[in-house]
């Protein structure tokens, strides 16, 4: 743990996992409300709980996980959210698509989710550490 959190990088990844995994966890907890509860088509559920669970990403990353990166100020944090969005949607989509296959093929829907939040995550986390917050 000492040396995980002695490397800027490392620290920097594993606080971007901490922050997804809150995300995952809104993730799957709306996607059940909406499907489970409210009976929802799927698809709608999983890009709504999809996009409920980026702005909790984006809030927490902004100011934990990248902190003290890019300019302070409204119009800064604007553009990085702009940024984060465009690369989130690329992210909804990969999720969208996983479990569209895994509905295709008869597997369970929450399943699904999460492996498509699972792949997603690998997308956001590199595009974001390049475009985002520019490192």
């Amino acid at each position: 743990g000492k040396l995980i959190w002695s490397s800027p990088e490392d620290r920097r990844f594993y606080l971007f996992c901490i922050v997804g995994l809150s995300g995952v966890l809104v993730n799957l907890l709306m996607f059940s409300l909406l499907f489970y509860g409210l009976k929802l088509d799927p698809m709608l559920c999983s890009v709504s709980s999809s996009f409920i669970a980026m702005l909790n990403n984006f809030l927490w990353n902004d100011r934990v996980t990248w902190k003290g990166h890019g300019a302070a100020g409204k119009r800064q944090q604007l553009k990085r959210f702009m940024q984060f969005l465009s690369v989130s949607l690329i992210g909804i989509a990969i999720t969208a698509a996983i479990l569209k296959l895994f509905l295709i093929l008869g597997w369970h829907e929450l399943l699904g989710q999460f492996c498509g939040i699972a792949l997603a995550t690998l997308w956001n986390y590199f595009a974001n550490k390049r475009w985002t917050w520019g490192d």
